[in-house]
């Protein structure tokens, strides 16, 4: 199949797409990387977002990955150019605006029979959506419809939930986090970790999900979707003082300490 993928530039998409390339790749698909810059505009971001921004973005764009692409050993991690070269036809596209005419375009002439969409910050609209054959399926890193909308993780943490969780669903319209619910994964939550080391656990088995399903179309085989249950609730940018009251709860939202390891064991040439 052809698939195109949209993911977000951050670090949580650089290591789901580091599961789920290599695998879609040896499957013999034919693949296609469109990326966005940010999830959603959140122009006023309180300090302790704008930390968090730099370890899941600045640090990894602006230092570590040209740092790794200029190494003549790879990584157990590739970046994102490391990836799209390793697996795709084209180099990846910085893709913000996928709804205007250049971007419908662009997604129509691949002529993708499937999209895969991970952490991609912007909303899909009929144009899109109708491309391709198969559909667009879209991996959410939260339970639906209880945690509908960003930083799913961090909410739950905050609510005192017991597990957090990813929804594998289809896009089917241009609503939020809605459509058919394919399946789901589910882990408990370590408290003595962070927000972030929460979040990037997640994606290993999430990936298998996408990867049970994409197998499961390319072999012209019935995909059945889920009853949703569950109160229908969503979470926007957490503010100032729900980043307050995180903190108070005894929780951190990135430890340097687990970044720095994940660098040194992921993302250093050997």
């Amino acid at each position: 199949m052809k698939i195109l993928v949209l993911s977000n530039q951050d670090l949580a998409s650089c290591i789901a797409l580091n599961h789920l390339l290599h695998e879609l790749s040896q499957a013999q698909h034919q693949l296609r990387l469109f990326l966005s810059a940010k999830v959603g505009s959140n122009k006023a971001q309180p300090p302790a977002l704008k930390t968090l921004k730099h370890f899941e973005q600045a640090l990894f764009i602006d230092t570590i990955f040209p740092e790794l692409e200029q190494q003549t050993t790879t990584a157990d991690y590739l970046s994102f150019k490391q990836l799209a070269e390793q697996y795709c036809d084209r180099p990846f596209l910085i893709e913000n605006r996928i709804n205007n005419e250049a971007g419908i375009t662009r997604t129509a002439d691949y002529q993708p029979d499937l999209i895969i969409s991970i952490r991609y910050g912007v909303i899909l609209k009929k144009q899109i959506i109708e491309i391709p054959r198969l559909g667009i399926i879209n991996l959410h890193s939260g339970a639906l419809p209880e945690y509908r909308g960003v930083m799913a993780t961090f909410w739950a943490m905050l609510n005192g939930e017991k597990s957090i969780h990813t929804t594998l669903h289809w896009i089917d319209s241009s609503a939020i986090d809605d459509g058919g619910i394919i399946g789901m994964t589910k882990q408990s939550v370590d408290y003595n970790k962070s927000y972030l080391e929460n979040v990037l656990s997640l994606y290993p088995e999430a990936v298998q999900l996408i990867l049970e399903t994409v197998a499961t179309l390319s072999a012209a085989q019935t995909i059945l979707t889920q009853v949703s249950f569950g109160q229908d609730n969503y979470y926007s940018f957490p503010g100032d003082s729900d980043l307050e009251k995180f903190q108070q709860d005894g929780y951190q939202l990135v430890s340097q300490t687990a970044i720095q390891k994940l660098i040194n064991d992921k993302f250093t040439a050997r």
